[in-house]
C-alpha cells in the first residue's frame, strides 16, 4: 500500500473520531466541589453526629446521579472528590483549571466567551455560635471582580431559597455576598481561596448551620439532601440558560 493511501485512511479515521468526540461532548462543564473531607470534617453538629464533609458529599453524589438519570442536561459534572478524602484547596483549584483546559481541547482560556463554558461550585454547611434564630439560613459567596461569578452566586441562591421553602423550618435568605475573610497572616481581607484561584466563574454555597440542632437534623436527612441536589441542578440550568440569551 502506498504512503498516500495510508494518509487517506488516517484522515478518514481522524475525521470519524473527531466527529464522535464532538457529538458526545456537552456545551458546558460544572466542577462540583464537596467541601472538606478526610480529617478535615468542617462544621459539626453539637452532638457530634453530623459532619459537614459527609452532608456535602452526599448532596454532590445525588447531583451526579440525578444528572445522569435526566440525561438531557447541557452540562457535564466533575467532582473534586468522590469519597471521604482530604483534598487541599490548591489541588481542588488545580483540578478544576486543568479539567477546564482539557475540556476545551487545549484552547486558550482567559476570554469571557471561554469562561462561560464552565463554572466552579463549592458546597458547604455553616457553623457559628448560637444566636437563637429559628430557621434554615442560606447564603452564597462570589468574587466581586467577576460579573459572571456574581450572576452565578445570585442564581444559585435564588434556586436554593425557592426549593428550601418546601421545608418545615422557616427559611432565611442571608444573601449573595463578596467571598472574603480576614487573614491574620496578611493582616487584611482576602478572597476565599477557591473563588480566587479558579479561572472560571465560581461560587460558594452555604446550605445552613450544622451547629443549630434543627438545621443539623434537616441537613442530615435524605429527603432534604435530595431537595438541595435538585435546587443546585436547577440553579445551574438557569445560569447557563441565561448566558445563552446574551
Amino acid at each position: 500500500m502506498r504512503i498516500a493511501d495510508f494518509w487517506e485512511i488516517f484522515k478518514m479515521l481522524f475525521k470519524r473520531f473527531r466527529r464522535k468526540k464532538i457529538q458526545k461532548s456537552k456545551p458546558y462543564l460544572v466542577i462540583l466541589d464537596p467541601g472538606h473531607g478526610g480529617g478535615k470534617t468542617g462544621a459539626i453538629s453539637r452532638d457530634g453526629a453530623v459532619k459537614e464533609k459527609d452532608v456535602v458529599l452526599n448532596i454532590a453524589q445525588m447531583i451526579v446521579e440525578r444528572a445522569e438519570s435526566l440525561g438531557d442536561l447541557p452540562f457535564e459534572i466533575h467532582l473534586t472528590r468522590q469519597t471521604d478524602v482530604h483534598v487541599s484547596l490548591s489541588a481542588r483549584c488545580g483540578y478544576a483549571n486543568k479539567t477546564f483546559v482539557h475540556y476545551n481541547f487545549g484552547k486558550e482560556t482567559g476570554t469571557v466567551r471561554a469562561y462561560r463554558k464552565a463554572v466552579f461550585v463549592s458546597i458547604h454547611c455553616n457553623a457559628r455560635h448560637p444566636t437563637g434564630k429559628h430557621g434554615l439560613e442560606i447564603e452564597t459567596f462570589f468574587h466581586s471582580l467577576s460579573m459572571n461569578s456574581i450572576a452565578l452566586a445570585g442564581t444559585m441562591l435564588n434556586s436554593l431559597i425557592d426549593y428550601a421553602r418546601m421545608f418545615v423550618l422557616p427559611v432565611f435568605n442571608r444573601g449573595a455576598k463578596v467571598g472574603k475573610t480576614w487573614s491574620s497572616r496578611l493582616q487584611r481581607m482576602v478572597y476565599y481561596y477557591v473563588i480566587k484561584h479558579t479561572v472560571m466563574p465560581s461560587a460558594i454555597l452555604e446550605l445552613g448551620f450544622l451547629t443549630d440542632d434543627e438545621e443539623a437534623k434537616l441537613l442530615n436527612s435524605h429527603p432534604a439532601q435530595i431537595i438541595f441536589a435538585r435546587a443546585i441542578i436547577d440553579g445551574l440550568k438557569n445560569y447557563f440558560e441565561a448566558k445563552e440569551k446574551i
